[in-house]
C-alpha cells in the first residue's frame, strides 16, 4: 500500500511509531443515521443528510446499507448482503459508477465536514475501508480511480466534475481492505471527498457496465510525526481546488440552517448572524441559485403555513439587509413533510423546526426562464420582459431558438416588446451559424 505526504509534494513515504488522535470525522461508519424508509427516497433534493448524518452525497446515488432494514421485494435485487457484510458494525454505504449515464457517465461522490481543519505542516493519517466487487463486463481502470480529495472549500457536485485527487496504489476485490494515506496539508482542508475522480484520462468509453464498491470506517487523525522518508513525489498546487483557478470545479458551501421556537417565524440574532456570513459567500458568486426551505416539527395544524413564513423571513432578510437579488432564491414550504430527525422527543423535533438553505446544482438562466413563464402566467407581463432579457444575456445562444418556439409564450407575440426579444435572439442565432460554419 503506498502512503502519501501532501507537502511540497504528494510524496511516497515511511512512517514509524506513529500515535493515533481523536477521528476527525463524525459518523466515520455510518452507525448513526435516521430511519430508512426506503433506498432510493432520500437520495434527492438535499435530504441525504437528514438520514446520514454528517454526511453529503452531493446530488447522487450513495446508498445506505443497514444490516437491521428490511428490504423490499423490489429492493433484494441490490442486496449487497447475499455475498458481504460491513467491514464493522452494521452500515455501509454503497458507492456507484455509470457509465452510459449522461455525456460524461454519472458518478456518485460523499462528502464530509472535517471537525477540525487540517491546519499546513501537520502531519496527518487518513484511512477508508473498501470493498470493491470485480465485473468483467467493468471498465478496467475505474477502480484505479477511487480515491480521496481534501478541500479547502466544499465543492457542489457537477457532472463534468474533475477534481485533483489522491488515488488508491492498490486494488483489490471482492474483500474488505484498508486503503491509508498519510498526509501533509499545503493548504488548510476543510473537506473530504470520497469517490472515483475523473481526470483527463479517464473515463474513456461509455460501453461497460455499471459498477459498484463499499466504503466503512472512514477517518482522518493527526498523528505524531517520528520519521518519514521521502521518496518518490509528484507535484500537487492547493490552487487546483480553487473554483476560481479551476473552472471545472464548481463553488460549493455548508447548508446554513436556522432552528426555531415553537410556533415562531421571527429571526433571531444568531440567525442573522448566520445570513450575514452567507451572504458573504452568495456575493462572491453571483451566479450560483439556492433554495430556502421552511419546515415544522410535526406539532400542530398550520403547519405549512408557518414553514412559509420562515421560509420568507429569511427571503425578505437576504434581499432587504444583505442587499442579494430575490431572483436568486427559490422558496418552498414543506411543513413536517421533510423531518430532519425523528419527531418522537423534543431533541428530534427542535431539529425539524428549521429553515436551511441549500445550493441549487442549476443555472441562473433556467431561474431567469422560470420566472418568465411564473410573471406570465400572473399577468405580470413587464416583469415577464424583464427576466426575458436577463435570460438572453445569461444563456447560451445555441438556446435561444427554444424561445422563439415556446407555445407558451405566445399570448406575449402581440406586445410590442416582444419584436425585440425577437431580434436579439434571431441576430444571437444568426452570428452562432456564422462561428459554426468558420469553425
Amino acid at each position: 500500500m503506498r502512503f502519501f505526504l501532501y507537502s511540497v509534494s504528494i510524496a511516497f513515504v515511511h512512517t514509524v511509531s506513529v500515535s493515533y488522535a481523536q477521528n476527525l470525522i463524525s459518523n466515520g461508519g455510518f452507525e448513526d443515521h435516521g430511519e430508512i424508509k426506503c433506498m432510493s427516497c432520500y437520495h434527492l433534493n438535499g435530504k441525504y443528510p437528514s438520514v446520514v448524518y454528517h454526511w453529503d452525497n452531493m446530488g447522487w446515488a450513495c446508498f445506505l446499507y443497514d444490516k437491521d432494514y428490511k428490504l423490499t421485494s423490489d429492493e433484494k435485487r441490490w442486496n449487497p448482503f447475499e455475498k458481504m457484510s460491513p467491514y464493522e458494525g452494521k452500515a455501509m454505504i454503497q458507492m456507484q459508477y455509470s457509465p452510459g449515464c449522461g455525456a460524461m457517465g454519472c458518478i456518485s461522490y460523499l462528502s464530509a465536514k472535517i471537525k477540525e481543519p487540517m491546519k499546513v505542516g501537520n502531519l496527518y493519517e487518513v484511512s477508508i475501508w473498501l470493498f470493491i466487487e470485480k465485473k468483467r463486463e467493468a471498465d478496467p481502470e475505474w477502480a484505479d480511480n477511487i480515491g480521496i480529495a481534501l478541500l479547502p472549500e466544499k465543492l457542489s457536485n457537477k457532472y463534468d466534475l474533475k477534481v485533483p485527487a489522491i488515488r488508491v496504489d492498490t486494488v483489490i476485490y471482492d474483500t474488505w481492505y484498508q486503503a491509508k494515506w498519510f498526509v501533509r496539508p499545503l493548504c488548510t482542508s476543510k473537506y473530504m471527498m470520497i469517490g472515483a475522480f475523473r481526470n483527463d484520462y479517464w473515463p474513456k468509453s461509455k460501453s461497460f457496465a455499471d459498477v459498484q464498491y463499499f466504503i466503512d470506517n472512514v477517518s482522518v487523525t493527526q498523528i505524531a510525526e517520528e520519521k518519514a522518508e521521502v521518496t518518490d513525489s509528484s507535484i500537487y498546487y492547493c490552487s487546483l481546488y480553487d473554483p476560481e483557478k479551476n473552472p471545472t470545479l464548481a463553488p460549493g458551501v455548508d447548508n446554513p440552517i436556522m432552528l426555531f421556537e415553537t410556533n415562531k417565524f421571527g429571526l433571531t440574532l444568531e440567525h442573522k448572524a448566520v445570513l450575514d456570513t452567507f451572504a458573504v459567500y452568495v456575493k462572491k458568486y453571483p451566479n450560483l441559485v439556492f433554495e430556502i426551505s421552511g419546515h415544522t416539527d410535526s406539532i400542530g395544524s398550520e403547519n405549512l403555513a408557518l414553514s412559509q413564513n420562515r421560509a420568507k423571513a429569511v427571503l425578505k432578510y437576504l434581499t432587504e439587509v444583505c442587499q442579494l437579488p430575490e431572483f436568486r432564491f427559490i422558496i418552498t414550504s414543506l411543513g413536517s413533510k421533510n423531518p430532519m430527525r425523528s419527531n418522537n422527543d423534543e431533541v428530534g423535533r427542535a431539529m425539524n423546526r428549521r429553515v436551511e438553505v441549500r445550493q441549487l446544482n442549476i443555472s441562473l438562466s433556467d431561474v431567469f426562464y422560470r420566472n418568465a413563464l411564473q410573471t406570465m402566467e400572473e399577468n405580470h407581463y413587464a416583469k415577464t420582459f424583464s427576466y426575458l432579457n436577463k435570460w438572453l444575456l445569461k444563456s447560451m445562444q445555441s438556446e435561444h431558438i427554444i424561445l422563439l418556439f415556446d407555445p407558451r409564450f405566445e399570448i406575449l407575440q402581440k406586445d410590442k416588446r416582444w419584436a425585440l426579444i425577437e431580434k436579439k435572439s434571431k441576430k444571437d442565432i444568426a452570428v452562432l451559424n456564422i462561428q459554426t460554419m468558420l469553425s
